[in-house]
């Protein structure tokens, strides 16, 4: 006898190498604007913690909006014998959680147990910018395929995108009308995240005025591209909540493109759950330094060496590479360096506890907004 709940309203599974939590913290505040929703708590995404959830959907709950992981060979088939999605988001397939599989073809194939195991007539939204989505088989899936991105081919495309008072303005044709947005956190990544849940919110009847309400109030985690601005005109963007390559080469960009100070370092942390990627991993940050105006590059653990050889063998001035494997010195010669008009970017795997640095930062200088 199966004990999979179907449901008959809008039920969301997301999923995806990053991008997961975000993506279903904006999907849940847009459709809040119109629908009373049951939304996953935090990050908490195992199938343990689906079970945990299931038990609080109620009759009163007009939409569900789950983010579930999938980081584990048949997750997906466990995941979805819990609740069926309807609706189903493959945010990106990359190397997080890499220690569990062997190649990226496995990663793919654990990503697409969302497409195999949802409702078989539902929406599946993918990544049009992603490398490793292209590689997502979806022959067999009879249900409707929506694809969102910058790329020209994507079904709900952002263009025009800026950077604005601690946000990303873009625009979205909805209906066949160019409309403004506005997603109140950083970075291009991120817009693409927002544009999966304006695409569910728009196929589930919410109007652009709802659309940029919902967009109003989204507020994410601590550690996930947070920006504070500090006495001094001092800038610390701490996205220190979790990391693989591609999130922290998109963490740099912000640094490097979106805040605007005269200085700018980076503090760069070991990547974990990456397995047999580790190595290639860190260096793919490594090499991705040379194309980014910073001052500074301060790397912390072992991992964090190949990012640092890698820098230098492509040519970035050694001179501005600092290893460190003693967390407190570390913290004082950042403040030693933090100066005024600085901008200060801090990325790494929880595991590797960039939240001692930030509370430590937080408490040395003060918040001006």
């Amino acid at each position: 006898m199966s004990t999979t709940l179907y449901l008959d309203v809008p039920t969301i599974g997301i999923t995806g190498s990053f991008g997961k939590t975000t993506t279903k913290e904006i999907t849940a505040a847009l459709l809040s604007v119109k629908y009373d929703i049951f939304k996953s708590k935090r990050n908490y995404n195992t199938v343990r913690s689906t079970r945990r959830h299931v038990k609080k959907i109620t009759d009163e709950h007009e939409a569900v909006v789950m983010e579930m992981t999938m980081g584990n060979k048949e997750t997906g088939k466990n995941q979805c014998t819990l609740i069926q999605p309807n609706i189903g988001v493959i945010t990106s397939v990359g190397h997080a959680h890499f220690e569990n599989f062997t190649s990226i073809h496995e990663t793919v194939l654990s990503k697409s147990e969302m497409m195999k195991y949802m409702k078989p007539d539902g929406t599946l939204y993918l990544n049009d910018d992603d490398e490793y989505s292209q590689l997502i088989n979806t022959k067999y899936f009879t249900g409707n395929i929506i694809k969102c991105g910058i790329t020209e081919s994507a079904d709900y495309r952002a263009t025009d995108i800026k950077f604005n008072n601690g946000g990303m303005e873009f625009h979205v044709k909805l209906n066949g009308v160019d409309e403004y947005m506005f997603l109140p956190i950083l970075g291009e990544h991120n817009v693409v995240n927002a544009l999966f849940g304006i695409a569910i919110a728009d196929k589930l009847g919410l109007t652009p005025n709802e659309i940029r309400q919902g967009l109003s109030t989204v507020k994410v985690q601590r550690g996930r591209l947070t920006l504070d601005e500090l006495e001094g005109k001092r800038s610390l963007l701490d996205d220190s909540g979790n990391a693989n390559p591609a999130a922290m080469i998109a963490g740099l960009k912000v640094l490097n493109t979106y805040l605007d100070s005269p200085k700018k370092i980076a503090l760069l942390g070991d990547m974990a759950e990456l397995g047999s990627y580790t190595r290639e991993g860190h260096e793919k940050v490594g090499k991705a330094l040379i194309d980014l105006d910073l001052d500074k590059v301060y790397l912390y653990g072992e991992s964090s060496r190949y990012i640092m050889q890698k820098a230098k063998d492509t040519g970035f001035d050694e001179d501005r590479l600092f290893h460190y494997t003693d967390m407190d010195a570390l913290i004082e010669e950042l403040i030693t360096n933090f100066e005024e008009n600085t901008a200060l970017m801090l990325k790494a795997s929880k595991s590797t506890n960039f939240k001692k640095v930030v509370k430590r930062l937080l408490a040395e200088y003060e918040r001006v907004k």
